[in-house]
């Protein structure tokens, strides 16, 4: 790489994929990695292929980039909000159509080395609450944090376990605990992104704040974690609570969580007797 001016000249072939924002864990998810997973091809077999993206923030992403498995040093580095303008011998332009098919996701995960199945016994398998933490914004908290974390303590015992994101956390941490996820609970938000590194069987219960029936917070999407749960192929449970501000800060029901969790316990149960039935 040599600078001509106000440009980078990028020697050899090169894909651009600059996703919006993909610095971040969440929009590299959902907008570089399924980018990449339609080239990837193209990557597998011509070592001499290199792709520019944003420079990751956050330590998971060059965890999932080195899981990749490709050979040689294949990615150039963009800072996120430059304004660098590139001149490139050979370029070759990626697919263009939105990334929400199944079949990126599924081939995401297979080509960070996800497993489709628990790796666990389901009586091991783990019931993960998300704390929300270093977010752009202070919101969509659960203000009676303790309180539920304390019931589902006294429900599951052991395999109870809350999952505070941070930059620094590790691919490795990570996969390892979503990898025995059997059911992932918490308030919308990023870090619910991680439930892509769990198993097909894993439930996935999201608490969405609530300004009154039917209207929820602006301006957040809250259809992208039920989007990709249905391309996973894993269960989505969605439950409205009330919220007192735009801040989307709630209480949880504790009465409503057991209805929710004794149903998501029952459909657990009934598919692990299923596949046992199977095996036999």
């Amino acid at each position: 790489m040599k600078n001509i001016g106000a440009h980078k000249y990028l020697h050899g072939k090169v894909i651009v994929l600059l996703a919006p924002l993909g610095n971040a864990f969440q929009e590299f998810l959902s907008g570089t990695l399924p980018k990449i997973a339609q080239v990837y091809d193209i990557l597998a077999t011509h070592p001499d292929v290199r792709i520019l993206i944003h420079k990751p923030r956050d330590d998971i992403i060059y965890g999932i980039l080195e899981s990749l498995n490709l050979s040689g040093d294949r990615f150039i580095f963009n800072e996120q909000g430059s304004n660098t303008q590139y001149v490139v011998e050979t370029l070759i332009n990626g697919c263009n159509t939105p990334p929400l098919h199944p079949f990126l996701w599924q081939q995401m995960r297979h080509m960070i080395g996800v497993n489709d199945q628990l790796t666990v016994p389901v009586n091991q398998s783990l019931v993960i609450l998300i704390r929300r933490g270093n977010t752009k914004n202070s919101s969509r908290h659960i203000l009676n944090f303790m309180k539920i974390a304390k019931y589902l303590k006294e429900r599951y015992g052991d395999r109870f376990i809350i999952f505070a994101p941070s930059y620094e956390v590790t691919f490795s941490l990570v996969k390892s605990l979503f990898g025995r996820a059997s059911i992932i609970l918490g308030v919308h938000g990023g870090a619910f992104f991680n439930h892509l590194l769990a198993p097909k069987s894993c439930h996935i219960v999201e608490y969405i704040p609530m300004i009154k029936y039917g209207e929820t917070i602006k301006p957040l999407d809250y259809n992208i974690i039920w989007m990709m749960s249905h391309m996973i192929e894993q269960t989505y449970w969605r439950v409205h609570e009330k919220t007192g501000s735009q801040s989307g800060d709630i209480v949880i029901n504790v009465d409503n969580l057991k209805l929710v969790l004794d149903k998501v316990d029952r459909a657990i149960k009934h598919n692990s007797i299923g596949k046992a039935l199977h095996n036999m």
